[in-house]
């Protein structure tokens, strides 16, 4: 991944198997990682599958590596695909992954999706971040959803402010 380029990522995989090495899920990850810094989703797609296929199990960052790729694709469907994969698993998904969830609906203009991710977060028991608030505003407002906007930078106004005996957007208790 760090030598420049998703190509030379893949060289060096090849000559590493052609040479009877196994590789684990540190080198599959660094190799799908690599595909989403070269925007190459498929050949992402291609590593994750193969990683399966040759008995090494995914991880966390497996998933969060091709969601990525997809994301930086601006490929949101097959982000949502593979999150739905990683929520059937006994993996727990981070914030991160879901950050990239919504960094492909920004892109598609899905902020239907993206608050969806939002809900999705908390029924996870996970914490809402200023950056989670800073994506889903930038995905409403690109889809001028100005009312949603506010209501989430009240919500992040009390986030930030401290938080706990707040008001939400509409005047209930946080």
């Amino acid at each position: 991944e760090k030598v420049g380029s998703w190509e030379t990522a893949m060289d060096l995989f090849e000559e590493m198997t052609a040479n009877g090495l196994q590789p684990d899920d540190i080198t599959y990850n660094a190799l799908i990682s690599a595909c989403d810094k070269g925007m190459q989703p498929a050949k992402a797609q291609d590593t994750f599958d193969l990683m399966a296929a040759n008995g090494v199990p995914h991880d966390i960052i497996s998933y969060c590596s091709l969601i990525s790729a997809y994301a930086s694709a601006g490929d949101a469907d097959s982000a949502h695909r593979v999150l739905g994969e990683l929520r059937q698993t006994s993996l727990r998904p981070a914030v991160a992954v879901y950050h990239e969830v919504i960094r492909a609906c920004e892109r598609d203009g899905l902020y239907k999706e993206a608050l969806q991710c939002a809900d999705d977060i908390r029924e996870e028991g996970l914490a809402m971040t200023p950056f989670t608030y800073g994506l889903l505003i930038a995905v409403c407002r690109k889809a001028e959803q100005f009312e949603t906007v506010a209501q989430l930078e009240a919500e992040l106004k009390v986030l930030t402010s401290g938080g706990a005996g707040g008001e939400d957007a509409a005047g209930g208790p946080v």
